[in-house]
């Protein structure tokens, strides 16, 4: 899925805000419904707290932590 551009299980990444998330693993990527079931991203902040977006939305406020 080229979409994914990086966005693997246990990658690290930055959000504009400055907070550190690392990526717990990607649901819905083999739906045959993604308009019912979007790809998201489920992930994980320093906080523990566990978060999710859709993986469309993404990038547009996350950067790979290298």
């Amino acid at each position: 899925m080229s979409e994914l551009l990086g966005v693997t299980a246990n990658s690290e990444w930055i959000h504009t805000n400055g907070n550190k998330y690392i990526v717990l693993c990607i649901a819905n990527e083999h739906t045959e419904r993604p308009n019912q079931y979007p790809v998201t991203v489920v992930y994980q902040g320093e906080n523990l707290k566990i978060w999710s977006r859709p993986l469309t939305e993404w990038h547009r406020s996350m950067t790979p932590n290298h």
